[in-house]
């Protein structure tokens, strides 16, 4: 032997020291220690369980999206045909430009008398300032209206309006109705 030649080997030293290794053999074939086997036994039962906990997280959350994206239309649809059925009223209290007659009658359909209170007010306001019996700007106030009209009837129906615009008061249809009663009072130019 070449003693100076470390690359010299004995090859049946080396097959004793491992068994050969068959490459064509499947990995699911190969045999296992057995606390090797319950190691990959539990690994593949945890791998399974997350799996499985993945799987029913993205179902609720697909579930959450269908639900919320269903109400939302709905909601909106729902809305939106409201809307279109509804009319459109004033916030501010002017005299132009509103069709008194049929605002009114939608919040009498309504039942929202608080509405048709404010309304029965304004358009008598419009009524009078086109036959000049009082000059409306939309810087006065209805006090300053009644001072300008000088009228009992009006004072009357004024703080009608008065009261359930600005004093928190619940309008009924009896208030309405004395309301109603008020403007074709003043309407017909009583001195009240």
């Amino acid at each position: 032997m070449n003693e100076g030649n470390t690359l010299v080997f004995n090859e049946k030293i080396i097959d004793g020291w491992t068994e050969k290794y068959d490459y064509n053999r499947e990995l699911g074939k190969t045999k296992l220690k057995p606390e090797l086997k319950e190691k990959v036994k539990d690994n593949n039962l945890t791998e399974k369980r997350i799996e499985d906990f993945f799987t029913i997280v993205l179902w609720i959350i697909g579930i959450f999206l269908l639900v919320g994206i269903t109400t939302f239309l709905l909601y909106h649809l729902k809305l939106g045909s409201l809307k279109k059925k509804s009319v459109d009223i004033p916030e501010e209290d002017t005299i132009y430009g509103i069709d008194f007659e049929v605002l009114i009658l939608q919040m009498e359909k309504e039942g929202n008398y608080m509405q048709c209170i404010r309304l029965k007010y304004l358009s008598v306001l419009r009524t009078l300032h086109d036959s000049h019996r009082i000059a409306w700007e939309p810087y006065k106030t209805p006090t300053q209206y009644v001072y300008e009209m000088k009228n009992v009837d009006f004072k009357t129906l004024t703080n009608l309006f008065m009261k359930v615009r600005y004093g928190g008061y619940a309008a009924t249809i009896q208030m309405y109705d004395e309301a109603i009663r008020l403007s074709d009072l003043v309407l017909k130019g009583g001195i009240g």
